[in-house]
């Protein structure tokens, strides 16, 4: 039966330098969709496939010893280093160097639970592409950040695409972050086939609004440099007295 799916219908590819944003409400199968590309979950129909090494980034570290935030980088190494083996000098390197292109080297001596929650998310970044992946995957990497550290997560996001070519896939509730910030959309609905495709063709303020069960109508604002778009609740008032 057709209502027995999480989703279905989804044909889509990331190569390289290019950034992939999905949004959903919840229950619609984001996390589903990470862990399924990461193997974790193997799909009951379609395959997937995978021609570069993939960096994960989770919503919430797990990491609760005093490690210090070099530490953690380093274990990003930890499927590089043989058995019995410890830690050659190319993979120092490629530690230092993904701490400076995160730009956290500063904070390598710092213990990583003392951090704050931006600077957390920089430290699990720079592990992911301590890896050396080819392809970095993202579970809503904006929760709980400020608008501050939200746009300098997004900037860094951009920034390892275009600059190193990294293939980016990354989860969120703001539409915002699509407009801006991708090049690809993915929208999951629960129970329906995904909606995918470029983010000015696809991301309506129709389809937003039926998506999310919102009105939902989009601004435009004209900066100096570039043009931003933004989705804006328009009946906040009566779905607040619902």
């Amino acid at each position: 039966m057709h209502n027995s799916w999480l989703w279905r219908g989804l044909d889509f590819s990331i190569g390289p330098g290019q950034k992939v944003g999905v949004i959903g409400r919840n229950g619609s199968g984001k996390t589903t969709l990470l862990r399924t590309l990461l193997g974790l979950i193997s799909p009951h129909e379609g395959t997937v496939l995978s021609h570069t090494s993939i960096g994960y980034v989770p919503q919430r570290s797990q990491i609760t010893f005093p490690f210090t935030a070099r530490e953690v980088v380093t274990m990003g190494r930890a499927k590089h280093v043989r058995i019995f083996s410890g830690l050659t000098t190319k993979d120092y390197r490629v530690v230092d160097g993904a701490l400076e292109q995160v730009g956290i080297t500063q904070l390598g001596h710092c213990l990583f639970h003392q951090l704050s929650g931006g600077e957390r998310q920089m430290v699990l970044i720079a592990r992911a592409i301590a890896t050396e992946c080819g392809v970095l995957i993202l579970d809503e990497p904006f929760t709980g950040l400020d608008l501050d550290n939200q746009e300098r997560t997004l900037a860094l996001l951009d920034n390892l695409a275009s600059r190193m070519g990294i293939g980016i896939l990354f989860t969120t509730h703001q539409p915002d972050h699509l407009f801006n910030h991708a090049d690809f959309s993915l929208i999951l609905q629960k129970n329906k086939d995904v909606i995918s495709g470029h983010c000015p063709d696809i991301l309506t303020e129709s389809l937003l609004s039926q998506v999310y069960g919102v009105g939902i109508r989009i601004l435009e604002i004209d900066h100096q440099i570039k043009k931003t778009r933004h989705a804006v609740v328009t009946n906040l008032r009566s779905q607040l007295g619902r």
